[in-house]
C-alpha cells in the first residue's frame, strides 16, 4: 500500500479508520494490563512505519515524531482529562455527573492553595485503584491551578497540549509544492 500512495494519503487513512477505532471509549480501557497496552501502541507504530517507509528498528518516539503523532496512552490521558473537565463543568448528562461525589467542598473560611482539587477516592483492590474515577482524580490532582480554572473546554485542550508538550504536523501549501513543518499545536 505505502508504494501506491503518497504519505500524506496513508497517515489519513490511519487517522480516519484506524486511530478513530482505538479512541473510541479510550476512557474506559485506559486501565488496561501493559501487555494489551503495548499491543495497542503497536497497531500505531505499525501505521508509522508503513507510512514513513522507515525500518523495523526506528525507535517508536522518532517515528511518532515524523508522523506527528503522540503516544496513545498520552492521547487516553488527554481524554480523561478533557472527560473530567466536562463532568466537572456540568457539560455531560446528568447521570454522568451525579454518579459519585467528587467535589471537595470547601468549607473553612479561608482560601487553601490546591482548592480545586478533587477528594482522592480510597480502593481496596488494584483493579479500581487504575479504573477512570480513580486514576483521573489522581492525574486532575497532578495539574496546575491555571488548568484546573480554565474558563471553556477549547482554552483547557489548549493549555492541557501546551502542559503536556504535544506537538502536532501542519501541512502548508505552497503553490503547487507541499512542505511539512513541525508546529507546536497550541491553537
Amino acid at each position: 500500500m505505502r508504494h501506491l500512495l503518497p504519505r500524506l494519503c496513508i497517515e489519513k487513512l490511519y487517522k480516519a479508520f484506524v486511530r478513530s477505532l482505538l479512541d473510541y471509549a479510550d476512557v474506559i480501557y485506559d486501565n488496561c494490563s501493559s501487555a494489551d497496552s503495548a499491543n495497542i501502541e503497536h497497531v500505531q507504530r505499525r501505521a508509522c512505519i508503513i507510512s514513513t517507509g522507515a525500518i523495523r528498528v526506528t525507535k517508536h518516539v522518532t517515528l511518532l515524531k515524523e508522523v506527528g503523532l503522540e503516544l496513545l496512552k498520552t492521547r487516553r490521558k488527554v481524554h480523561r482529562l478533557t472527560y473530567l473537565y466536562k463532568i466537572k463543568n456540568h457539560l455531560v448528562p446528568d447521570y454522568l455527573r451525579n454518579f459519585h461525589p467528587l467535589f471537595h467542598h470547601n468549607t473553612e473560611n479561608y482560601n487553601l492553595r490546591r482548592h480545586a482539587n478533587l477528594i482522592p477516592i480510597r480502593s481496596r483492590t488494584v483493579a479500581y485503584y487504575y479504573s477512570f474515577l480513580l486514576a483521573t482524580i489522581r492525574d486532575w490532582n497532578s495539574l496546575s491551578a491555571e488548568l484546573m480554572s480554565a474558563t471553556s473546554l477549547a482554552s483547557f485542550k489548549r493549555l492541557l497540549k501546551k502542559n503536556l508538550n504535544l506537538c502536532s504536523k501542519k501541512y502548508i501549501h505552497e503553490g503547487m509544492v507541499m512542505r511539512k513543518r513541525f508546529i507546536l499545536d497550541y491553537a
